[in-house]
């Protein structure tokens, strides 16, 4: 039996917020012109948009009950997007259309858009998936802060273009590089992990799950070795490919000799960074550690720029001094990474790897690893 033509009426800030989910993901400037379109549908009584890039769909319910059934379309999602961003608050869009173009009217306002059939959207399939459980949104949202960072943007070595998650005995595990700063954290295995493969969660979509993480609630992760889903409770749905390649032994670079420990206060050397690094050059982004009994000083000389010098008290230290030059960007990645009030600098050598933890971690659990490879 044939859906009816369009015709259905959604108030604006019910159909706005999933109209920004799935605009997310839509790419300005698109070769192949479905892409550069959402699909519209009607969903159990409430309205459904998807967009996709192909290796990425995000999928939005607006929350609004009461929707007829009709004619699924897809709309050019800039022009939808933005047409109903200015809409009055409060306002009521009605749509209503045929197989050729739909026509949006909200108050006085009226705007006519082409369409292109339903069927020549690119749909995700929606099974295959293996291993399904449950995370909380805030969880998530720590996981992706923690680790996020340290992904490689280098093409060339795409295996590392993800989040590496991986069970580990009775832990889900989350590792990044991009080799020269490395972040690395564990949670309490969730029920349904178990026997899971290893995945690596692609760069792309870092971003966008964790904007769709400040909802609240849980969010139910499904995969395969081939794809995720992230199922949001405010109606959003974020499925992705994988990347397709095997994540390095990491635990080889992980330092095991680093005797030589300091803890500073973690804001203090955060701020101190931020100032130093005024004087950085162009050529050179490395700030200079000199770890004592007493203080850590940061010192960075640049000809062309000035000379600058901090302090920052150790609230415990080694007897010696250990002088390290780590560039400035990987701390302050590190150090923002976490809300932890110190950090523990686990060193050894000028020319070893700098592995750095929170002395106590604010969230239960084992406290997340870090490494900055030093400068020469």
């Amino acid at each position: 039996m044939t859906a009816p033509s369009i015709n259905f009426t959604i108030e604006r800030r019910a159909l706005l917020p999933a109209l920004s989910a799935a605009n997310r993901i839509i790419e300005k400037r698109n070769t192949v012109p479905i892409l550069a379109h959402i699909l519209v549908k009607p969903d159990n009584g409430k309205l459904a948009v998807t967009g996709t890039n192909i290796d990425v769909e995000v999928r939005a319910q607006a929350q609004q009950a009461g929707i007829p059934d009709f004619q699924p379309f897809a709309v050019p999602s800039a022009l939808l997007y933005g047409a109903v961003s200015k809409f009055p608050d409060g306002c009521d869009i009605e749509f209503t259309g045929d197989s050729a173009a739909v026509t949006l009217r909200a108050g006085r306002s009226r705007l006519q858009l082409p369409i292109l059939p339903a069927k020549d959207f690119p749909a995700a399939t929606e099974d295959g998936f293996t291993h399904s459980f449950v995370l909380s949104a805030g969880v998530l949202s720590r996981i992706l802060t923690t680790v996020g960072f340290a992904v490689s943007t280098e093409e060339s070595r795409y295996y590392l273009n993800g989040i590496f998650m991986h069970p580990d005995a009775d832990q889900l595990a989350f590792t990044a590089t991009d080799g020269h700063q490395f972040s690395h954290m564990k949670i309490p295995a969730p029920d349904g992990c178990a026997d899971m493969p290893g995945v690596i969660i692609p760069r792309g979509i870092i971003n966008l799950l964790l904007h769709c993480a400040k909802a609240e609630g849980d969010v139910e992760i499904s995969l395969s070795d081939r794809k995720i889903r992230a199922a949001f409770q405010d109606g959003v749905t974020v499925t992705s490919r994988l990347v397709d390649g095997t994540f390095p032994d990491y635990r080889r670079i992980i330092p095991s000799g680093n005797s030589r420990h300091y803890h500073v206060d973690r804001e203090v050397l955060q701020a101190a960074v931020s100032r130093v690094s005024l004087v950085v050059g162009e050529r050179s982004e490395g700030i200079r550690f000199a770890f004592g009994n007493d203080d850590v000083r940061l010192e960075l000389d640049n000809p062309l720029a000035g000379k600058m010098e901090e302090a920052v008290s150790l609230s415990e230290s080694y007897p010696e001094e250990t002088l390290i030059n780590l560039n400035y960007r990987y701390c302050n990645n590190v150090l923002g990474a976490t809300d932890a009030a110190e950090m523990r600098f686990a060193l050894d050598s000028a020319t070893s790897p700098c592995l750095i933890s929170p002395v106590t971690d604010p969230e239960a659990g084992e406290p997340p690893i870090f490494i900055i490879m030093p400068m020469r």
